[in-house]
């Protein structure tokens, strides 16, 4: 399946309508699962519950770097997943991004989400730093 366009990125009436960063709409919600930042150590998004798993088809998910800074920096992504709440955490096989050392866009397809989930990243490099964020669009069944 092929990455979809980001959906904000082509309707500038979107806007952000609540604090956790989410818009629903009529068959898709957006969350901001991190917002842009200087990112200069490992670590992950917040646990993200997904309320209802019923007619939700795939997530994309979306690393967006804008800066980089550092010696030979690299950062590498995965969505995980959680069947506990976050006590156990395992790596979705979509979900492994490619590594990123540069800025731009790396964007996959989730196909069968968790309940919980979250994205973990790890930098490298001599003092590495990301300005990046992270979106994922849900995409919903609305027949």
């Amino acid at each position: 399946m092929a990455l979809a366009p980001r959906y904000w990125d082509t309707d500038a009436t979107i806007t952000w309508m609540n604090a956790d960063g989410t818009w629903t709409g009529d068959n898709r919600s957006v969350v901001l699962a991190l917002p842009r930042q200087a990112i200069s150590a490992s670590g992950n998004t917040a646990t993200f519950e997904q309320t209802s798993l019923k007619g939700l088809r795939f997530q994309n998910v979306y690393v967006d770097v804008t800066a980089v800074t550092g010696t030979l920096p690299t950062m590498d992504a995965v969505y995980q997943t959680s069947p506990d709440k976050g006590a156990t955490w395992y790596d979705h096989p979509d979900g492994v991004f490619a590594q990123l050392a540069t800025t731009g866009r790396e964007g996959r397809v989730i196909n069968s989400p968790g309940k919980y989930w979250r994205i973990k990243y790890d930098l490298d490099g001599t003092t590495p730093v990301f300005t990046m964020g992270i979106d994922v669009q849900n995409a919903l069944n609305t027949r």
